[in-house]
Formats: structure tokens, sequence, C-alpha cells
């Protein structure tokens, strides 16, 4: 599916609830957060590198979608309609097998289609604040969380953007990928990490982490949406739910002023337990 717009979407706006008009059913800024190959592709299909894409903003205006090469679209035309799940993105061949990957569960699916001189786009509403569209044999995901929309320097911007590089990368709890995201942690929450991956490098006992803690799961979700900081409690604890087609959970980031900075401190689990007491710090 090489940018091939997509016109099997013609068919499904034909259904009963279809409806058209240049109002967008989704408004306002959403921000581009994950990137992945579609399951469609072959290994040796067209596939540009969309790294650089990745806290991009997507607009939906009326009559217009402001967003980055090959998304945008003018004179636009929006038709709303629900989709079998197997059959998203151009009646791909995705099967209920490759929708369940991407988080998506149920016969049907809330999408809506945008027209304009540029082609045809298919999007999917997996929840209220999260879209997918695929382009170019990849799948974006595209956001509208709390997280999303703070500044940089929030403590909410400091974990959605930490959450972004986590999930482009490796998610293994292990010394490079803790080292590559450095920068998003206190001195004292990265040594405690360091320490315990060098202690139990060639442990024989199994680890008190088995799976990837900054995500609470062995088995990767498909979303994360950054909640904002209650306020409740003293410092600054940030939710965050992640989620797949079949459950979710909370992991709350505690951050510390640090540098200039807030920086990640430590991770609050379901059951009150701290990744800083998992791995003896």
């Amino acid at each position: 599916m090489k940018r091939k717009l997509i016109w099997a979407a013609v068919a499904a706006a034909a259904c009963a609830n279809a409806f058209a008009g240049e109002t967008p059913p989704v408004h306002g800024n959403w921000r581009i957060t994950r990137i992945v190959p579609g399951a469609w592709a072959a290994a040796d299909s067209y596939m540009p590198s969309s790294a650089h894409l990745i806290g991009e903003r997507v607009t939906f205006m009326r009559g217009e979608v402001v967003a980055p090469r090959p998304v945008g679209c003018g004179r636009a035309n929006f038709t709303s309609y629900d989709a079998p799940v197997e059959e998203m993105f151009q009646s791909a061949g995705i099967g209920t097998n490759g929708a369940l990957a991407l988080g998506v569960k149920g016969p049907t699916i809330s999408s809506f289609s945008v027209s304009c001189n540029q082609g045809l786009y298919e999007y999917h509403r997996v929840t209220a604040s999260s879209i997918l569209v695929g382009i170019d044999n990849q799948v974006w995901t595209l956001d509208r969380t709390p997280g999303t929309r703070a500044t940089a320097r929030s403590p909410e911007g400091v974990v959605q953007r930490f959450l972004e590089r986590h999930f482009a990368g490796s998610m293994a709890f292990q010394k490079d990928a803790v080292s590559e995201k450095r920068e998003f942690f206190t001195d004292a929450f990265a040594a405690k990490m360091v320490a315990y991956l060098d202690r139990n490098q060639n442990a024989d006992e199994a680890p008190s982490i088995n799976g990837d803690p900054f995500t609470d799961s062995q088995e990767y979700p498909t979303r994360f949406a950054v909640g904002a900081d209650k306020k409740k409690v003293p410092g600054k604890l940030v939710p965050v739910e992640f989620s797949d087609a079949f459950a979710s959970k909370t992991v709350r980031y505690e951050l510390k002023r640090e540098g200039g900075r807030w920086r990640i401190d430590d991770l609050v689990f379901e059951d009150e337990s701290r990744l800083s007491g998992l791995i003896g710090g």
C-alpha cells in the first residue's frame, strides 16, 4: 500500500450511517505520538523514515487538515462511518489479529475519511483521544491527551516525550536503553537502575523486574495516555494509562526538579509498590 490513498473508503462511506460535509468529526490539535509498520506491509515495501514526525501536530479544521506531508489536506470533505475492523486501512487485509495488535477490538470502529485534491485518507478512532491513520505502509497514532497538550518543560510534557522516545526504540529494561534515555532521569534514579542491572547481569536467580517497568508489562501495550497531575499529594505524580485491546493499567511517574528541569525520579505501580524499592534503591 504505497501512498495509495483510501479509495476503498468510498464504498464504506455509502453505508447507512455515513455522514459527509466540510465539518470534521474531530477538532483541534492532535499530536503524532507513534509510528509503526503496517501489518499488511511486505518486508520490501516502501516505508519512508518517519521518526522525525513524532511530536508533530495534525490540526483538523473546517474544510482543512493542517499537517506534515503527506496528510495535509486543503479543501477537505469529511465522511463519517463505522468500518469493520478487519477492513481498516483501505481494506488492507490486516484481519482480526492485525487489529488486535493495534489495540482495536470489536466488529466495527468509528471512522472518518478525508477527501481533498491530494487524495483520500481514512482515520480510525480507537478512543476519544486516540486516532489511527495508515500512511505509506505505516500506522500513525494521533493523540489528544493532557500530555500531548503540555509544554515540553512541564512534568506532563517530560513524561509524554519520554514515552514517545521509549515506544519508538528499545523498551527492554537494559543498560543501553536506560543510557539512551538518560536525560529524562534524575541522577539518583539512573544510578539505581544501572546498579540493579549490573547486579542482575549474570545472576542465576530470576530478576525482580521481569518485563518493562516503564509500562509495567511483559507484553508491551499498544497505547499510552499521559494524564495530568491531580496535585492531591506533595510532589509531582503524573498518571499514565497503558492499554491494549484487552486491558489497561496505570503507572504514576514521580518527578523532581534537577538541573533546572523536571526529571523522572521513580515509578509508582497500581499496588503502590515503587520501582526504586523493587530494584533495591
